[in-house]
């Protein structure tokens, strides 16, 4: 049986009683959606030091987009602490929905030259991104 097929409640017990490792774990897991998925894109560390440090280049590379973009009040917020859904926030503000677009706009473009592609982006169209 592959560990992406076993429950929850058995990866626990793999896990507790040194069967596998979270570092197999995640490898299946990411060899499984490779072999489903080709095109799909993702930084896997696992090291957390690593992983934590790819984050904040990626922040920093939208934090840059955003400056030059004339974007106001540029924040890089470390929220790994608060949070599962993210290790950084990057937060500014424009001055008219059409700039909140073009921030929004160069911010995707600016990562996607480096590889990074957003999984979602909400209040696109709104200027309220």
């Amino acid at each position: 049986m592959e560990l992406y097929e076993l429950t929850v409640h058995e990866i626990v017990d793999k896990l507790k009683s040194g069967e596998i490792t979270s570092e197999e774990l995640v490898k299946s897991y990411f060899e499984r959606i490779k072999e489903k998925e080709g095109d799909v894109k993702a930084y896997v560390s696992t090291l957390e030091e690593k992983a934590l440090e790819k984050a904040k280049e990626i922040a920093l590379l939208a934090a840059k987009a955003l400056d030059e973009k004339k974007a106001r009040d540029i924040k890089i917020l470390y929220v790994n602490n608060q949070t599962i859904i993210a290790d950084y926030f990057v937060i500014a503000h424009g001055t008219s929905r059409t700039q909140v677009n073009a921030l929004a706009d160069e911010v995707e473009y600016k990562l996607g030259l480096e590889g990074i592609d957003p999984t979602k982006v909400e209040g696109r169209g709104q200027g309220t991104w």
